[in-house]
């Protein structure tokens, strides 16, 4: 099993109930967003920037996916 089917099967319902992305460092994805308006455009540099990813990094795979649209 991959990260993103990891983070669906465990993780996304409590990301939609709480609001988050990252659950276990409560990061929302509006925080993410304008990280990546402030120049943090890698999973890397959001790490430092939001600490999201962080804990279990199951949330990577989504992030990466927000910087794709941004």
């Amino acid at each position: 099993m991959d990260k993103r089917e990891l983070y669906a099967e465990k993780k996304a319902p409590i990301a939609a109930e709480r609001g988050h992305v990252c659950v276990c460092r409560g990061v929302a994805k509006e925080t993410i967003v304008e990280a990546i308006k402030c120049g943090s455009n890698t999973f890397e540099a959001l790490k430092v920037a939001t600490t999201a990813g962080t804990g279990c990094s199951l949330c990577e795979p989504i992030i990466e996916d927000i910087i794709s649209a941004s």
